[in-house]
């Protein structure tokens, strides 16, 4: 009886899994789905050449630049006869092809299937926007990893740790910020920005809605850590003074230099004094009984002649009790 039970579990177990696998290969294909439909929605299913436009020719989406990609080739230049008859081909492209291309280019590019619902929405979407390459990065950037630009494990992995809603608001808001700064950088491109922006929002949308209807149907997993912060306070710049307080021969180095600068004062104070000393001689030998008013300037000169020493000595000390209080400032 007990064997039989466990063989009824285990079957019952299979069937649960086979049923778990068919139901992700089945949301898969929608993800996907929807995507294409979103897609060419906002792309038009149409072939065009906007004067302005940096991507050049396309048709529902896909550049000339993507279609030589493609075909392992150059852009030729515009105005060639191989340029028209690239535009040509492109232009001819089925529906099919063109889905393959969204798949592979694209969906597959930035491994869309395992990303979280609604997420995988939002990033195959900025690839086709902007780059794959590019979708990635702002996925990385929020997420705290290395901006290489390629999906890999760990980006997977912390996009299913962190809350499905937040991330896709952040990551929306992020690529709205980059949109931005196209214009910035190139105010030619400002007259795309309206349909960019309606774009970001119509995604950003329909991603919560996905992210939403999926939360129900995800099996349960083992609780993930909150991912970190996306933007963590920047870390000070070490100082170059900060750094050099810290090394013997800087002090080494210092202390010469102090005594350098000593030995220019008491030189410096032993010319004065000698100068001063043959000038109370000059006035010494000039001055006269009846002439008062240059006793003064030889009192002055006496004092200097006995004082310069202590001045070059005090200029010394303070010199150096201000380069120890600014190494200090720098260190703390």
């Amino acid at each position: 009886m007990n064997v039989n039970r466990v063989r009824l579990l285990c079957v019952a177990w299979v069937a649960s899994m086979r049923r778990f696998s068919f139901w992700r290969e089945c949301t898969m294909a929608s993800a996907f789905e929807e995507f294409f439909k979103r897609a060419v929605e906002h792309e038009g299913k149409v072939c065009e050449d906007v004067p302005g436009d940096r991507g050049g020719p396309t048709k529902w989406g896909i550049t000339i630049g993507r279609y030589a990609d493609i075909k392992g080739m150059p852009v030729p230049r515009r105005g060639t006869d191989a340029f028209y008859e690239m535009k040509s081909q492109l232009f001819k492209l089925s529906e099919a092809e063109i889905k393959e291309i969204y798949r592979r280019d694209y969906w597959d590019a930035v491994r869309a299937d395992e990303l979280p619902p609604g997420m995988n929405l939002a990033v195959a979407d900025f690839g086709l926007n902007s780059g794959p390459s590019r979708a990635v990065k702002v996925l990385q950037k929020i997420l705290g990893n290395p901006q290489t630009g390629r999906m890999d494990n760990e980006t997977i992995s912390e996009s299913h740790a962190f809350d499905r809603v937040e991330l896709i608001i952040l990551y929306c808001d992020e690529r709205q910020r980059f949109l931005n700064a196209i214009v910035t950088s190139n105010p030619s491109q400002r007259k795309f920005l309206k349909g960019w922006t309606t774009r970001v929002g119509d995604v950003r949308r329909a991603a919560l809605a996905m992210a939403d209807k999926a939360k129900d149907q995800v099996p349960v997993r083992a609780t993930m850590p909150k991912a970190d912060d996306p933007h963590p306070p920047p870390q000070a710049a070490p100082t170059v003074a900060g750094e050099a307080v810290k090394s013997k021969s800087v002090w080494l180095l210092l202390s010469v230099a102090a005594g350098k600068v000593g030995d220019f004062f008491f030189g410096l104070g032993d010319a004065a004094t000698g100068m001063i000393g043959r000038a109370v001689d000059v006035l010494k030998a000039t001055q006269t009984e009846a002439d008062d008013a240059i006793a003064p300037l030889v009192s002055l000169g006496e004092r200097l002649k006995l004082n310069v020493g202590n001045i070059a000595l005090w200029v010394t000390v303070g010199t150096l009790i201000i380069v120890v209080i600014r190494h200090a400032h720098d260190k703390a």
